[in-house]
């Protein structure tokens, strides 16, 4: 259903063709939030042009599907079926006049408590050291215990190995590593703010579910950093594996 090879605008703000008004809003507002200029990361992952660029594909986006007779007229463009028009026309209908619609409360990710290696869950701190406290002296006493900002973990020597020593960081092996580090893909959503079936299809190498390659550089780049890898390596070699694919 994409438009001329791109992303549609659905896609763009990580919305069903079937979203309300509110939901348009809630997505636009997350989106403009992970990628506001102010975002020190943005200018890490994107050159000047592709951070413009990127926001304002957002901006039309979000101008088009906030606009009933617009979305409409965008919607027999890029060939919705006729269930998937009456099911949207519905939606547009029962939606909240965006002039009433809340913005989000931006969300903060606080740092993890003490992970259980044993157990493989999060444990409460003890009463009198705070969260953060105990696990940096859990690593600390125990050199057989990794971390990352979000997980501890249990070192395996041959795999940290494998991660200096590999220069392909496709999909399959970013799936290794974050299952290695404790790190669930629920945390990755909740950090990175990209959504869920995206983060997915990095893992399974399902290039037809990954958004433009504007967003995929960010994505990726967010993805390294979470799992304390080289985001510079990480993104190079990811991309290069992704244009290889595609034959690009």
């Amino acid at each position: 259903m994409a438009l001329h090879g791109q992303q549609n605008y659905y896609e763009v703000l990580e919305v069903e063709p079937t979203a309300s008004v509110e939901e348009i809003h809630r997505a636009f507002m997350k989106a403009r939030t992970t990628y506001s200029k102010n975002s020190p990361a943005l200018y890490t992952v994107f050159s000047p042009d592709e951070a413009d660029q990127l926001n304002e594909l957002l901006e039309e986006a979000f101008a088009v599907l906030s606009d009933q007779r617009r979305r409409a007229d965008y919607d027999k463009k890029i060939g919705l079926t006729r269930e998937e028009l009456r099911q949207a026309a519905q939606h547009i209908a029962s939606s909240t006049p965006l002039h009433k619609v809340q913005a989000p409360q931006p969300s903060r990710f606080e740092d993890l408590p003490d992970f259980d290696i044993e157990s493989g869950v999060f444990k409460p701190a003890t009463a009198d050291l705070p969260p953060r406290a105990t696990a940096e002296s859990a690593v600390a006493s125990d050199p057989t215990l990794g971390k990352t900002r979000y997980s501890r973990y249990r070192i395996d020597e041959e795999i940290e190995n494998e991660i200096n020593s590999e220069t392909v960081f496709d999909g399959t092996f970013l799936s290794r590593i974050r299952q290695y580090k404790n790190i669930s893909i629920d945390q990755i959503v909740e950090i990175s703010k990209f959504g869920k079936h995206h983060i997915v299809s990095v893992e399974n190498n399902d290039f037809s579910g990954l958004p433009a390659d504007v967003f995929v550089r960010g994505l990726v780049s967010q993805f390294a950093r979470i799992l304390n890898l080289d985001s510079s390596k990480v993104l190079s070699s990811y991309m290069s594996f992704l244009k290889e694919s595609r034959g690009s």
